[in-house]
């Protein structure tokens, strides 16, 4: 009996080991196989050393480790072709973006010659004619002609957006004078409209850019004013916790909730299929949120159609150091009468206009191409001229602000000066911001040119 026991333990144990060898282990590798595919490893394979049953399992659990790889290399190779199908797409549309920038800029000089000679001609027409229809006929080739202008410096501006060469000066300053030169700005097209336009004036100590904040403003209150036809339109700076919030509120048209989301994009205008060009391009508000994103400032829209829209701006607190206010000192009123003033440009047009225009002024102008065809006409003065006006970008190598240079190395550093460009280059914009010159940008309103000029006048 115990042989009998002894012989039956023995076969246990020699059958435990084959079931062992034979199944308990094959089940257990491939336990572990599968679980390093759910961890991705999916080049792992099981050991096809089994037969029957497990053996076909192996076969299996390694036909789907193969499946599941292929599938993953093909995934993988497919998110690469879209990822680099999308990176080109995007390079083309930067790449076409670009391009647009860099054509509006190449010809924007081009473009504004003839425009800046076209204002100075239509005014000199409407200060020497004296006929009512023939005035009235002037008056709206001036309104066209402003109104290009106006058309050209959106399209202008938005290309150095987009090509990144609006760089931003941050400072510390007080809004109140900003806004209250706003409402000045406004308020007289407002009035004609009948409606209201307030500003609520407070010191309010900000940081950022005082130029591109205005624009950004300027652009709000213009659309407030020309989409109101009631009512008014409000703008306030009230103080959050940590910021300001700068709003314009207007009692206008109003947004539809399914127009809000596009109001920003370029070119997209509500409620003008038309494209009426008096109710501009469709670029204010892009422009608008270009240069919030620029400034880093958040920008908020929230509207009821037929009841009005409210533009909100959240602005830093800077707290400002007091200044001592300086008494103000008026300058002489100066005179026209008989002063010679250089005109350096290489566009006859301008030339012509400029010409006929300061000699209407009561001013004699000398006329130039560049500085080298400057001398001869100087040297028959016999004397120094009592300003120059010199355009940025002349023939040769030689720029508007090394001909200023030249001339005041030999009349004397004193000479009144200033520059007339029609060049957004960001490099050359930079070069004539640092000489300390008057700039003006072409198209130049006649005003501002006589403006500049009586200031010129009055250092000399």
């Amino acid at each position: 009996g115990l042989l009998i026991m002894g012989l039956g333990s023995v076969l246990a144990a020699v059958f435990a080991v084959v079931v062992s060898r034979t199944i308990s282990r094959p089940i257990l590798e491939l336990s572990q196989v599968v679980g390093r595919l759910e961890e991705g490893e999916l080049a792992v394979r099981a050991d096809q050393d089994a037969g029957g049953e497990i053996g076909h399992l192996q076969a299996g659990v390694n036909r789907m480790a193969l499946s599941l790889e292929q599938n993953h290399s093909l995934l993988q190779q497919r998110i690469r072709e879209a990822t680099e199908d999308l990176e080109q797409k995007k390079q083309e549309a930067e790449l076409a973006n670009m391009a647009k920038s860099r054509f509006l800029a190449s010809v924007s000089h081009d473009l504004r010659q003839p425009m800046h000679a076209l204002g100075l001609f239509t005014e000199l027409l409407n200060q020497q004619l004296s006929d009512a229809q023939q005035l009235a006929i002037v008056q709206r080739m001036q309104t066209s002609v402003t109104e290009l202008e106006g058309m050209f410096n959106v399209l202008l501006d938005l290309s150095k957006l987009d090509a990144g060469a609006v760089q931003p000066n941050f400072r510390d300053f007080d809004l109140k004078p900003y806004l209250r030169r706003l409402w000045e700005e406004y308020s007289p097209q407002a009035e004609q409209k009948g409606i209201a336009l307030k500003v609520r004036l407070a010191s309010a100590g900000t940081h950022s850019d005082s130029m591109l904040l205005t624009r950004i403003m300027s652009n709000l209150i213009a659309n407030a004013v020309h989409y109101t036809q009631q009512g008014g339109v409000l703008v306030a700076c009230r103080r959050r916790k940590d910021h300001w919030l700068l709003q314009v509120w207007d009692s206008g048209i109003g947004i539809a909730p399914e127009n809000l989301p596009r109001i920003f994009e370029e070119y997209y205008q509500v409620g003008n299929p038309e494209r009426n060009r008096r109710h501009g391009m469709g670029l204010g508000l892009a422009i608008v949120a270009k240069l919030a994103r620029l400034l880093g400032h958040e920008l908020q829209v929230h509207s009821r159609l037929g009841r009005g829209t409210v533009f909100s701006l959240k602005l830093p607190i800077a707290h400002l150091v007091a200044q001592p206010v300086a008494a103000a000192m008026a300058g002489p009123v100066v005179g026209f009468s008989g002063q010679r003033i250089l005109v350096i440009d290489d566009d006859p047009d301008v030339l012509d206009s400029m010409a006929a225009l300061l000699a209407n002024w009561g001013l004699r102008p000398l006329l130039a191409a560049s500085l080298e065809a400057a001398w001869p006409v100087l040297e028959q003065l016999e004397a120094a001229p009592d300003a120059v006006l010199s355009d940025f970008r002349l023939p040769g190598r030689i720029d508007g602000l090394v001909t200023i240079e030249r001339l005041r190395e030999r009349y004397g550093a004193s000479l009144p000066a200033a520059l007339i460009s029609g060049d957004t280059a960001p490099e050359n914009v930079a070069r004539m911001n640092a000489s300390g010159l008057a700039i003006l940008h072409k198209p130049v309103a006649p005003a501002k040119l006589h403006e500049l000029l009586a200031g010129l006048l009055a250092q000399a």
